[in-house]
């Protein structure tokens, strides 16, 4: 499952889990693919805070891609 950032259909390229519903529904995300199925979480271009609490609740290995303390900056796509 994929989980955070996702470029092929993202508005906007900041970083995900900074406010609180953007954060629960990350964890409901997480929930929700493990439960369909999933055996491994893409935690993409979110607070490290958030991918560590997703990492401790889920049964599942996760892989973190630019998972920061702080927002990184990503340039647009041209």
């Amino acid at each position: 499952g994929h989980i955070g950032l996702q470029p092929q259909t993202a508005k906007s390229f900041k970083q995900v889990g900074r406010d609180p519903a953007e954060r629960a529904e990350a964890l409901r995300s997480a929930d929700a693919l493990v439960a369909a199925g999933a055996m491994s979480l893409l935690l993409e271009h979110m607070a490290s805070d958030l991918a560590a609490e997703i990492t401790r609740n889920v049964p599942v290995p996760t892989v973190g891609c630019c998972v920061t303390p702080q927002p990184v900056a990503v340039p647009p796509l041209a």
